[in-house]
């Protein structure tokens, strides 16, 4: 999620897509170069893990930067156009304002249905301070302790969850252009 020297930390999970278990949490003030490579070196030492990155504000400067690097597996979100039919590929999560309280509702289903395993005390104490609050027609959540960063970073990765578990991912990459080369560091 979000990352900036000041401003909000940088948040990553790692989990067993399967038995949804947490298995290590990446937090911190980091910025954009340092969350990538951090993400880059993480996500080797974890299998080539999938890397689900929201695709908001600095969020494109990472997933740039790791595809720069030639990390080998970064998420693709397909969209459909409604007129044409044709979809279109492009890397990481986008979060939208109409998109985010279904996010937050789908993690919700997945706590009351106690499918996550979570190991992260900061993870679990950060989610219980989460509050709903009605602003004439919107909807907003906040965190009490003033940082939902690590709650952001697990619902951009359940959002997307049954995608990941689904058929081989997509590949084709024909409206995204970016070199893909992969040094030694990342084979």
């Amino acid at each position: 999620t979000g990352t900036s020297a000041k401003g909000d930390y940088a948040a990553a999970h790692v989990f067993d897509l399967y038995r949804l278990e947490q298995q290590a949490v990446l937090h911190g003030r980091l910025g954009p170069d340092e969350f990538a490579e951090s993400l880059g070196q993480t996500g080797m030492r974890y299998n080539k893990a999938i890397l689900v990155i929201e695709a908001n504000t600095y969020g494109d400067i990472v997933i740039k930067r790791l595809l720069d690097a030639g990390y080998p597996n970064v998420h693709i979100r397909a969209t459909i156009d409604q007129l044409t039919g044709r979809a279109t590929y492009a890397y990481g999560v986008d979060v939208t304002s109409a998109n985010k309280a279904k996010m937050i509702a789908n993690l919700a289903s997945y706590i009351k249905h106690d499918s996550l395993i979570l190991h992260d005390r900061a993870t679990v104490e950060e989610l219980l301070s989460i509050t709903r609050k009605k602003e004439r027609v919107m909807e907003t959540f906040e965190a009490a302790m003033g940082h939902d960063d690590l709650a952001s970073a697990l619902w951009v990765l359940l959002w997307v969850h049954n995608d990941l578990l689904s058929a081989a991912p997509v590949r084709a990459m024909e409206n995204v252009s970016h070199r893909r080369v992969i040094p030694s560091a990342y084979r």
